[in-house]
């Protein structure tokens, strides 16, 4: 487990309505079935309104969890909307931290420290292609966690889909699948 504190601290930025919340406690879900002692998320809504941006905090751990305060230095930030990455504290400034941003278009990548690791998917595109959409707005937390998969190696696809399922039916947990199967296919680091 490559990590600065014993474990594993992943922050996700979104906005109301795409998933990261859910998202967060996904992982959360899925790293106990793939050999993590302990999990934590933590939710941090201020306006709730579709649209609005969100955070929200996952720990992994091989030991007992005992921070349950919000993560300051994150070891991965999962950004669901490419639009925040300007926005204070979302990339700028963190070094030693790998980035996982959904977006279709070229990123600013001086927007993050010499020390990141940044990677891609078009985690929308896959959505929409794949009509994963409630509301009719992408749901993007699945095909995060997929790409999230590959990126850091944390986590197995084939558990995902079985939370997935396990929370939805099968039926949702086959579409989730495909979109975690393709984001993980798509994910690719651009520094």
């Amino acid at each position: 487990m490559d990590t600065k504190h014993g474990m594993l601290e992943i922050t996700f930025h979104g906005r109301g309505g795409q998933g990261a919340v859910t998202g967060a406690e996904l992982l959360a879900e899925v790293a106990l079935m793939d050999g993590f002692r302990d999990s934590l998320s933590i939710p941090i809504i201020g306006a709730e309104r579709r649209g609005a941006p969100i955070r929200a905090f996952t720990r992994l751990s091989k030991e007992e969890i005992k921070i349950y305060s919000a993560v300051i230095n994150p070891d991965v930030v999962v950004i669901f909307d490419d639009s925040l990455v300007p926005a204070p504290g979302v990339a700028y400034g963190i070094g030693n931290c790998k980035f996982l941003i959904n977006t279709s278009g070229v990123l600013d990548l001086d927007k993050f420290a010499e020390t990141a690791e940044v990677y891609t998917v078009d985690a929308t595109g896959i959505s929409l292609k794949l009509k994963l959409v409630v509301s009719g707005d992408p749901v993007l937390n699945v095909p995060m966690l997929g790409a999230y998969a590959k990126m850091t190696g944390h986590i197995q696809l084939e558990s995902l889909k079985e939370v997935v399922s396990e929370k939805w039916g099968e039926k949702a947990g086959e579409k989730n699948y495909a979109a975690a199967q393709e984001a993980y296919n798509q994910t690719e680091r651009v520094k």
